[in-house]
This record gives C-alpha cells, sequence and structure tokens, in this order.
C-alpha cells in the first residue's frame, strides 16, 4: 500500500487494506492493493487495484460477483474514511506490486 501525495498513518493504511481483505475476493480477482491519494480534482481518495489475469474476461456471473463486491468494499472504506472518496479500478495481473 503506497500513501500517494498526502500524509496518510500506517494505521490508516493497515485499517484500509484489512476492510478490502475482510470480504472474499470474487472469484475472478487475483489480487488488490490499496493506495491513499487524490482524485483527479484533487479530493483525497482511496483508490482500490483490483487485478485480472491478462488473459481473463469475465463472465455476466463473475462481472456480478465483482460489482457486488465493489459496491461493500467501497461502502466499507466511506464508512471508516468519511474524509475520502473511494474509487476501485480493474487492472492486469501483471501491475500487482
Amino acid at each position: 500500500m503506497d500513501a500517494l501525495y498526502i500524509d496518510v498513518s500506517e494505521e490508516d493504511e493497515r485499517n484500509a487494506s484489512a476492510i478490502v481483505a475482510g470480504r472474499p475476493l470474487p472469484s475472478a480477482i487475483k489480487g488488490f492493493s490499496v493506495e491513499f491519494g487524490t482524485s483527479w480534482d484533487g479530493d483525497p481518495t482511496i483508490w482500490v487495484w483490483l487485478y485480472l489475469p491478462s488473459n481473463r474476461i469475465m463472465s455476466s456471473k463473475q462481472f456480478s460477483e465483482y460489482l457486488d463486491f465493489v459496491t461493500e468494499i467501497l461502502s466499507d472504506l466511506m464508512r471508516a474514511f468519511p474524509a475520502y472518496a473511494a474509487i476501485a479500478k480493474l487492472g492486469p495481473e501483471t501491475l500487482q506490486g
């Protein structure tokens, strides 16, 4: 986890990561990372990267699981960190650090 452009405590970083890790990952998702940073317009934001295998296409069922997961984790993060927006992004597994 990285704190980008803003001052974030290590405890906040651990807590945000634990929120995401506290829910089972959807079957199509192979990993995640959480970063504190800013949005495009400069607002404090928690970025959640969800990683797919590079050659993977999600089925309708997997996409539905993904949407449910994202809705739950973003809601949990915004409740735990009300001063932050929360955004989820998909990326290829090759970006995972």
